[in-house]
């Protein structure tokens, strides 16, 4: 600044139009070493910033706004009527402050502080929870939750008449608000509100307001019956314009303060740190998008693999077409990099990757899965049978033209698989490539165990195996137990049973193994391990308390018919308490595993993964063997508080087990610092010589101090991220909005004496707490909802109703519950009514929309709301609506949409027990991605279904799958009257109305039925057995099928009745007549 520098040039005074401007001159003034009011005079206009906290008081003079606006007012009525008006005279006040140096601030200014014109240094300035606003601002991670955010801070501010959020049109795209492309003069045509908050509560997060910025917000056209004020302020970020905030304070006559500009201000930083971060994410998703190829051959990786597949998938499933799949790898890959260098390794996959890539066809995927593993998929067509033989061939030849041109380089020579499958979808399709790859590796190991069998051993080999044979043929083997303790409460939770040689000469069990594997007899070891370890669960059945005892198996070895019938019969016994271990690596081939998991299922044996993670582990191959628990390797706990890449794949582990219902046990813990760390990242079980080393008895209780640390810890975790609940009595007004401003995290409900409670519980449209809600035991009353939203831990009920309660829903506006549904205790009663919808979604290992846990019953569930009940579900075991063991289902009214997806589960009914359901006056639209399943009915019991005057679609991908009735349940009765329904399935094993084998009886009423179904043994209605009796009577009945059974209904024509009526069966692209029973009904 040249008049700075030009100290004669200085005037003596600067009168600033605003306070903000006067601080802003009298700190850059500061700087150049011009002192403030020594050498020149600073006074403000607007008293914003008097603050006698200062080192140096600013002089300031009011805006006498309201007098002045009266005289405005006066003075354009006396203009237009011609009248005179005396001359206008000020009444503003004079703030002394000491920035003037006038006589009447006589006394001196103390201390001289560069920062004293700082308006963020001074500590009246800025309210304490704007500060907690910008942290908030910074930890989210999307558009909905940001705003939200800002949305509950402006919700509380009690001085603002309406407050409004207004956002250019490219608000949604982080790379123009951050790039060369974002306005700098000026907004675009079209302006977004996306926030809209009011004084009395009211208000919304709104992502679709859209209108012309001519209008600058729509309330400005509005008629009202007094004047109201509207302060429209930019928004921006160096010279990038985000938009404009707007504020009005009523008719009350006012400017904004301090705290709102700063408020402004943190808003603007928010946005700038949250899009610059958004746009870096975008970038890298682009990045990540664009890596489909592999960069060593050029086919595909796994991602390109995956994505071209997912169509090939679902053109295969839409025709009834097999995937086939090719996995091919190099013989020997090892040796020749081993010999060679990896370089030529390298040389020899590329070549490999060549030689595949000409033998294919144009609609053939292949991947490269990893170092030389390739992968080949293709539908199998009519005329494709030989399709696989022909690319082998065709490789084989080329790699005998690559041998002779490669001289003795080294001979090139592939090991390859093939496997056929009808795959439901993309994920199906991934577990057989892991499968497939699974089987292809252990016809290798097998080969070459063949082949080196008759190696020379060394000395040391032969005595230890002679060891060996004397341990096995005196059964000289005892066993340690090493205790497995909770990790929430340090309890012992169970005991892993470990092997240990008894005789006079100690030999390890690894050294056991290798020489039993050596001598052919790891049967022997199979044998003893279970029948041991079986009495010894025996001998000590009290002292073990019923807890789970661990022990370790070996696959595919093969008992006599004694040895097996003797410890299956033992299994029977200890059903629930003995786990099985395996090893990832095990050989075992898919029908073995089928068999195994088959075997331990019908005698309630648990199995477990050992070691996992010690070698190549694909999450994904979890979902292949289902075990109930998954132990993660020791080599991966060994310092893993100080590496954050065994914390990233640990982490990873533990989410993808407890989203597939899988527990998950943290092995070869040694240190508290890793203690700490398995219990910080989730993982529920804990083994190692930390919490407890193996002994030859069954301890009852590890060390206290250890139980106490576990404690301790997970407590001071509970406090870091803890919940806040708040309880309620008497209150009948609940606001949403401000007890998620409170922090609150959890909402409880109390009983008051017998009363009837009505409690009104409002939200905001687009806004979503964080809270989770009990009722408790024998509350009564109506719970009127409007516009809320739930969450909190995923797999917690949203709202959890126990014993006793008579509670009614009364539905308003938009309401959804995101992370888990409504819990209803057996003892309980739920009745959902309104005219409002109702969105839940979940997401797990297990999950239930509305009703109970697979383990329980539900109690009374009425639906009489008007609106829609939408429930999107993913994960292993699901229910929609019902629950495992059943209770009573009314459905009178509504619309309901259900998507569910999974390994296994019902939509509407129940799992495990006999199932009664009453649906009438509704509309339905189902979509069923649940392999093996029922869309309403029960899955394991009996089924009786009436479904009266209602309108439905029923669409889906399964293995085996009953739409309405039951899958194994002993009977199935359904009554249709006076419906529209259409159903279209596609599954191996499929009955649209009816059951497996139960006795099935189906009677429809005054309907249009049209089903649509295709798979191996597909049914549009009755059973597999033939024996089922249909009667139609006034109605339109239209089936299409698919199959290979060779008929569409599962019912001999004599006991297919119709009468008053129009019938169409279609069987495999052909028109099938029927000599059925035609009466007058």
């Amino acid at each position: 600044m040249e008049i700075t520098e030009n100290r004669d040039r200085l005037p003596q005074a600067v009168v600033c139009a605003s306070d903000h401007m006067a601080l802003g001159l009298a700190a850059e003034l500061e700087q150049r070493g011009v002192r403030v009011p020594e050498d020149i005079a600073i006074t403000g206009y607007d008293a914003a910033e008097t603050s006698d906290d200062r080192v140096i008081p600013l002089t300031s003079v009011d805006i006498p706004a309201k007098v002045d606006g009266e005289y405005a007012a006066k003075w354009i009525d006396a203009e237009i009527n011609g009248r005179s008006l005396e001359n206008y005279r000020s009444s503003a006040s004079i703030h002394w402050g000491k920035s003037c140096g006038c006589e009447q601030c006589t006394e001196k200014p103390g201390k001289r502080d560069v920062t004293a014109w700082d308006m963020n240094a001074q500590p009246g300035s800025y309210g304490s929870y704007y500060n907690h606003m910008m942290e908030d601002l910074l930890s989210q991670r999307d558009y909905r939750e940001f705003y939200n955010t800002i949305f509950q801070y402006a919700h509380t501010d009690g001085n603002m008449s309406s407050f409004s959020l207004c956002l250019n049109e490219y608000w949604k795209f982080p790379e123009v608000m951050m790039g060369s492309n974002a306005l700098r003069v000026g907004y675009t045509k079209n302006i977004y509100r996306v926030i809209r908050s009011c004084g009395d509560g009211d208000g919304a997060i709104d992502f679709d307001d859209c209108f012309d910025v001519s209008r600058l917000i729509p309330e400005l056209d509005a008629d009202r019956d007094r004047p109201e004020a509207y302060i429209f302020t930019p928004l921006n970020f160096d010279d990038r314009c985000f938009g404009y905030a707007v504020v009005s304070y009523g008719s009350e006559c006012r400017a904004y303060d301090i705290s709102y500009s700063t408020w402004i201000k943190q808003i603007m930083q928010g946005m700038e740190a949250f899009y610059r971060q958004a746009s870096l994410q975008k970038l890298l998703d682009k990045v990540n998008a664009s890596q489909i190829r592999d960069d060593l051959t050029g086919v595909y990786n796994y991602n390109g693999f995956m994505a071209r597949c997912r169509d090939m998938c679902n053109d295969a499933v839409a025709h009834g077409r097999s995937i086939e799949l090719l996995a091919i790898d190099i013989k020997g890959l090892g040796q020749i990099n081993a010999s060679l260098g990896r370089k030529v390794g390298d040389e020899a996959i590329q070549a490999l990757a060549r030689m595949i890539s000409a033998s294919l066809e144009k609609s053939d995927v292949c991947m490269r899965m990893c170092n030389d593993e390739f992968i080949v998929a293709y539908q199998v067509m009519g005329d494709a049978e030989d399709h696989a033989d022909a690319i082998v061939k065709s490789v084989e030849s080329r790699t005998r033209e690559f041998n002779r041109k490669n001289g003795d380089n080294f001979v090139m020579e592939i090991c390859y698989a093939v496997d056929r499958q009808m795959v439901a979808n993309a994920e199906a399709l991934d577990n057989y490539v892991n499968a497939l790859i699974s089987n292809k590796n252990n016809a290798k190991i097998k080969a070459y165990i063949e082949s080196t069998r008759n190696a020379e051993l060394s000395q040391e080999d032969i005595e230890k195996d002679k060891l060996a044979t004397e341990i096995l043929d005196r059964n000289l083997l005892t066993y340690h137990f090493q205790p497995i303790v909770n990790a929430r409460t340090g309890q012992i939770y169970a005991y892993e049973v470990l092997m240990r040689s008894a005789g006079e000469q100690y030999m390890s069990p690894l050294d056991i193994i290798q020489s039993a594997e050596r001598l052919g007899r790891l049967s022997d070891v199979e044998r003893a391990t279970f029948i041991n370890v079986l009495r010894l669960v025996e001998d000590k059945r009290e002292e073990l308390e019923g807890r789970k005892i661990f022990f370790n198996s070996i696959p595919g070895c093969r008992l006599s018919e004694e040895d097996t019938a003797v410890i299956e019969s033992k299994l029977r016994e200890f059903g629930g308490q003995v786990v099985v271990e395996f090893t990832e690596e095990a050989e075992m081939s898919d029908q073995l595993l089928d068999q195994i998991k088959d075997k331990y299922g019908r005698m309630n044996i648990e199995t477990a993964i050992d070691d996992y993670g010690s070698g190549y582990s694909n999450v994904n191959n979890l979902l292949r063997y289902m075990p109930r628990y998954v132990k993660i390797d020791r080599m991966l706990m060994t310092n893993i508080h100080e590496d954050p890449q065994k914390q990233h794949f640990v982490k990873d582990i533990i989410e993808f087990a407890h989203d597939n219902d899988i527990v998950t046990l943290a092995e070869g813990v040694e240190l508290d610092v890793e203690l700490k760390e398995v219990i910080r990242l989730g993982a529920d079980l804990i083994q190692g010589y930390y919490t407890a080393k193996p002994s030859p008895e069954a301890i009852a209780e590890i060390d206290k101090r250890i139980i106490n640390e576990i404690v301790q810890y997970n407590q001071n975790e509970i406090t870091k991220y803890g919940k806040k609940t708040y309880v309620i009595t008497d209150e009948d007004e609940i606001s949403m909005v401000q007890l998620a401003f409170n922090k609150y995290t959890a909402l409880d409900f109390k009983k008051i004496d017998d009363q009837y409670r009505y409690v009104n519980m409002t939200g905001t449209p687009g806004f979503k707490s964080n809270m989770l809600i009990t009722i408790g035991d024998g509350f009564r009353g109506e719970l009127r909802v409007d516009s809320i939203s739930l969450g909190g831990e995923k797999g917690i009920p949203c709202i959890k109703i126990e014993d006793n309660c008579d509670v009614r829903i009364v539905l308003t506006g938009d309401n959804e519950l995101r992370t888990g549904g409504i819990q209803v205790a057996e003892s309980s009663k739920l009745e959902l009514a309104g005219d409002g919808d109702l969105r839940i979604t979940l997401a797990g290992g297990r999950y239930f929309g509305i009703g109970n846990d697979f383990a329980s019953r539900h109690g009374d569930l009425y639906f009489n709301q008007d609106g829609t009940l939408s429930i999107t579900a993913t994960g292993m075991r699901g229910i929609g609506i019902g629950s495992g063991l059943g209770g009573n289902i009314y459905i009178g009214h509504g619309r309901y949409e259900i998507d569910q997806r999974g390994q296994e589960g019902v939509m509407i009914g129940c799992m495990d027990s006999d199932c009664t359901l009453q649906i009438e006056n509704c509309d339905m639209e189902i979509y069923n991605g649940i392999a093996r399943s029922v869309s309403i009915g029960s899955y394991n019991g009996s089924a009786d279904i009436a479904i009266d005057n209602i309108s439905g679609k029923i669409s889906g991908a399964s293995i085996s799958t009953a739409v309405i009735g039951t899958m194994n349940g002993k009977s199935c009765r359904v009554a249709m009257k006076n419906i529209n329904i259409t159903m279209n399935i596609r599954a191996n094993e499929c009955y649209g109305i009816g059951c497996r084998e139960g006795d099935t009886d189906v009677s429809i009423q005054y309907a249009y039925v049209k089903v649509v179904a295709q798979g191996k043994d597909a049914y549009a209605m009755g059973n597999s057995t033939h024996t089922a009796r249909l009667e139609f009577s006034n109605s339109d009945i239209n089936t299409q099928v698919i199959n290979s059974v060779g008929t569409d209904i599962g019912a001999e024509e004599k006991n297919i009745v119709i009468g008053n009526g129009r019938v169409s069966f279609m069987v495999n692209g052909i028109s099938k007549n029927r000599e059925v029973q035609m009466v007058d009904l």
